[in-house]
């Protein structure tokens, strides 16, 4: 009977990308939110399956729950979540693959499996097992992990979809005053910005922030105090959350990039520039001044390439 409904869900699923792709659209983006949620918005008090794999993947340290700095081990956990999640979504139109994924779940829920159980299950079956070609980040154990977070809870929210009201509000909805109250904050976080008053601006922008949490103007805002007072990690992870809150945002990735160059990772902040660039081809403003940060990132990379070849030299010389 199962098997039936999931092949009913996964034609249903294919057939709305056919004919409503804007709102299939705004489902993905409100899937992936909710599968990143933990690891950059709110640390999460109540240990469900996903997180305990989570753990068990080490993506998650349990010991140290912090998701306001990022630095690069994180980025790269949460980059090879978004790996699988784009091969997942390369297949969103194969209704075999879904209804396979959804025969899946209903295992892992009669058994409530741990990690290395569900990683098995993928494994023996060929559809899902294929991802393992196109996620290329990770080692091979953090790779699987990855596929099997990513899959599992994209099948449990593509069940929830057929039922919306059952699905659960990442954000409250927010009332009149609370969005009054944020918007003060912003706009006297502005005030104190321009003051070059930081501190109080970060601070202004995070009762904004605890009363909008999923603005990302207000990130956007707090990661340039945290870059002009050179606290990059957390820029970085308010970088990161407005470019998942509103990925064709260019004020956004130009944090973001910004945050990865100034922690020495250049190549990546590079690569993200040019991704960026692709997400935000819509913007032309925005376009251009992620050209100039693409170029003078260039430029300085010559540049510290052309002092350390120049600093080898001279020690090469002195050593005789």
């Amino acid at each position: 009977m199962n098997q039936k409904k999931n092949m009913e869900t996964a034609e249903i699923w294919c057939s709305d990308i056919e004919t409503i792709h804007e709102r299939y659209n705004q489902r993905w983006h409100i899937i992936k939110m909710h599968i990143l949620w933990p690891y950059l918005f709110v640390q999460k008090k109540d240990h469900d399956r996903y997180l305990q794999w989570a753990i068990a993947a080490k993506f998650i340290d349990p010991e140290n729950y912090d998701i306001f700095e990022l630095n690069m081990i994180k980025l790269k956990n949460i980059e090879l979540l978004e790996e699988v999640l784009h091969a997942l979504k390369k297949r969103n139109h194969s209704i075999t693959f879904l209804e396979r994924l959804l025969d899946l779940l209903d295992k892992v829920d009669a058994i409530n499996c741990d990690l290395d159980e569900a990683v098995a299950m993928i494994e023996k079956t060929e559809e899902i097992n294929a991802l393992q070609m196109e996620v290329k980040s990770g080692t091979g154990r953090s790779r699987m992990a990855a596929i099997a977070i990513g899959c599992f809870q994209y099948a449990y929210f593509l069940k929830l979809f057929m039922c919306p009201e059952n699905l659960p509000h990442i954000v409250p909805n927010i009332d009149a005053k609370s969005f009054l109250e944020s918007e003060d904050c912003r706009e006297r976080g502005n005030k104190e910005f321009k003051k070059e008053n930081y501190e109080a601006a970060v601070n202004l922008y995070s009762r904004a922030i605890d009363l909008s949490p999923d603005n990302e103007i207000l990130y956007g805002n707090r990661a340039l105090c945290f870059f002009r007072i050179e606290n990059y990690k957390k820029a970085l992870g308010d970088g990161k959350r407005a470019i998942i809150l509103c990925p064709a945002w260019t004020k956004g990735h130009y944090r973001f990039c910004d945050a990865l160059f100034s922690m020495g990772e250049h190549k990546h902040a590079i690569e993200a520039n040019a991704k960026a660039q692709e997400l935000c081809r819509s913007d032309p403003n925005g376009i251009r001044d992620l050209i100039q940060q693409k170029s003078k990132f260039v430029r300085l990379q010559d540049e510290s390439n052309h002092s350390f070849i120049c600093l080898k030299k001279m020690s090469i010389s002195n050593s005789f």
